[in-house]
């Protein structure tokens, strides 16, 4: 059997994943010589050609044994043992924040998740079922149809089992399929009712071309739905819960932004009411101070940066301060590190005198 190509596109993607994890959480720096070849080894172009390599074997592996389960044991052992704990959550954020390479490690991103996803839809998730995915089961379907012409002269007999297995390979039920063609719609409401029309297409497709079948000892099931399709209504049911979920979450952004609006338009409330009477750097000087005794927390119980108060600061008093980092720096070379703190503290020193001396003079 043919694997060189496989094992190759499993190393290199694996390679991918390692330089990735290893600048983002070990600070690993890519030596400056080589910074342009590693954006070329791992450019997107570079992982198409080797998905293009690797795919082309699995076609010539079809063709050559023709057998379900022996294409189910190339797969699962050539990347079966893929861990992808990880990289599971999102990690642009911290791409960002990191501030190193930043282009380039945003377009690995981009590769390693479409080329995991690529890989995951071929891997079942039942380690005891020998069926193949239902990814690769329409590559091994079609790839016999297109290429096989006994497979094509049964396949295309009507009412028999594979005949019913090509109808099905016009991708409309694929989940992913759906998924690409949602992708291409603007609005939450038409990828829903999409997802309703395909759902009841569906269903009626089953009821043309997939009888039920009787289980000795009773019961019955949908053998060609149980093989390729199980879960094909689960996932369009979570989908339509996750875009109903955006869809109230952005009804209700739209709403406080109108509010606001309402807000400022209004001759009688004004939003700005107050503004900072002082230097940028006596600001910065403040919200730093504040957020190293850690007074400000957030109500979501995640972590709060620095970054995040002092753009909360700016936006309660309508400031956009410019170069903060060069500005916090000077601040730090200042002979006198921390004037207005000083001042703020005098001035509360002078308020308790005062009323400490108010208090005097009425006894």
């Amino acid at each position: 059997m043919k694997r060189e190509n496989t094992l190759r596109y499993y190393a290199f993607v694996r390679e991918g994943i390692d330089l990735f994890l290893q600048i983002l959480e070990n600070d690993f720096k890519i030596p400056i010589f080589e910074i342009e070849s590693t954006k070329n080894k791992y450019s997107s172009d570079k992982f198409q050609t080797y998905y293009d390599d690797f795919y082309q074997e699995l076609i010539s592996n079809i063709l050559e044994y023709k057998d379900e389960k022996i294409i189910f044991y190339y797969i699962k052992d050539s990347f079966g043992s893929f861990d992808w704990k990880s990289f599971e959550h999102n990690l642009i954020g911290e791409i960002i924040k990191k501030e190193y390479e930043t282009s380039f490690m945003l377009i690995l991103k981009k590769s390693l998740d479409l080329h995991k996803s690529k890989i995951s839809s071929l891997i079942t998730d039942k380690p005891l079922d020998y069926n193949l995915s239902e990814a690769l089961q329409q590559i091994y379907f079609k790839t016999l149809y297109k290429h096989d012409e006994e497979f094509k002269a049964e396949s295309n007999e009507v009412g028999s089992y594979k005949y019913s297995l090509q109808v099905k390979f016009n991708d409309q039920f694929s989940f992913n399929k759906l998924k690409e063609e949602c992708s291409l719609l603007s609005n939450n409401e038409d990828k829903i009712k999409l997802i309703y029309d395909r759902v009841i297409e569906y269903r009626q497709w089953q009821l043309e071309y997939d009888e039920f079948v009787q289980i000795e000892g009773g019961g019955s099931y949908r053998p060609i739905t149980a093989s390729m399709y199980s879960k094909f209504e689960t996932f369009c049911d979570l989908e339509i819960k996750r875009l109903y979920k955006h869809k109230e979450i952005n009804d209700e952004i739209s709403k406080t932004k109108s509010t606001i609006s309402q807000m400022i338009n209004n001759k009688n409330f004004n939003f700005y009411a107050y503004k900072w009477n002082s230097t940028d750097t006596d600001l910065l000087e403040l919200v730093t101070a504040l957020y190293k005794t850690g007074v400000f927390v957030r109500r979501d119980g995640k972590k709060l940066d620095r970054k995040q108060l002092t753009d909360f600061f700016q936006e309660l008093l309508g400031m956009d301060i410019k170069d903060l980092d060069g500005k916090l720096t000077k601040a730090g070379n200042r002979n006198d590190k921390t004037p207005f703190l000083e001042k703020l503290a005098q001035e509360f020193r002078n308020y308790v005198a005062e009323k400490e001396k108010k208090l005097v003079s009425r006894r």
